[in-house]
């Protein structure tokens, strides 16, 4: 049975560095060529610019939801101020400790 790990016995390495040498001009190692490297230089100039607009995407998106937010907020205010159901008397003071608290953590 032969041995394995850090008891097996140091052996020579099959194949010297003519040898890999030898198999590298051999065509046993694909080489690129000047398109596939156009080709990989667009692809990663294209996934840069997705990235940026992805970016500014999230942002508007993230801006447009605040604004919708806020619109939906002021329009519960004024139906609560207008209307005086009973129970929506404590809902006016919940979403105004809700539009503090988000004030406080976006910093607006």
């Amino acid at each position: 049975m032969p041995m394995r790990g850090a008891s097996a016995p140091y052996a020579e390495p099959r194949e010297g560095l003519e040898s890999m040498r030898r198999k590298a001009k051999a065509a046993d190692f694909p080489t690129s060529t000047r398109g596939q490297e156009e080709t990989l230089y667009k692809k990663m100039q294209k996934i840069g610019r997705g990235k940026e607009l992805n970016a500014v995407r999230t942002r508007r998106q993230a801006l447009d939801d605040r604004m919708n937010y806020e619109m939906q907020s002021d329009q519960m205010m004024s139906q609560m101020r207008a209307a005086r159901i009973p129970g929506l008397r404590g809902q006016g003071s919940r979403m105004m400790g809700a539009e503090r608290a988000a004030n406080q953590v976006l910093n607006v």
